[in-house]
């Protein structure tokens, strides 16, 4: 579950690039059960109306380029190509098949 920092009202703007910030809250749940437990202040509070000042003054926010990065480590998946597969299972099959060799050759 997450929250998202800033983006369009509606579900995605096909003219931009970033259509919004995502911030995974798993990562913040102490500090989040500290403020809602009255053991640590906010130290900024953003209202609805503070936003609309903020979109009013300065329009839309628009990607400009650059590195879009975490610091901090986190869930997500990746994705390993066909050919990397290939390779893995021929090396394995390889391996399996000098292992028969090598204990038939022992026996």
């Amino acid at each position: 579950m997450g929250i998202t920092s800033f983006g369009p009202a509606e579900c995605g703007d096909a003219s931009s690039d970033v259509t919004a910030a995502y911030t995974e809250i798993a990562d913040y749940a102490s500090w989040i059960d500290s403020v809602l437990d009255g053991q640590r202040i906010p130290t900024v509070t953003v209202t609805e109306q503070d936003r609309l000042d903020y979109l009013a003054a300065n329009g839309r926010v628009i990607y400009q380029g650059g590195t879009i990065s975490s610091d901090e480590g986190g869930g997500g998946g990746g994705s390993v190509s066909l050919l990397i597969t290939l390779k893995l299972t021929l090396i394995a099959l390889l391996r399996r098949r000098v292992d028969r060799v090598i204990a038939t050759q022992s026996s």
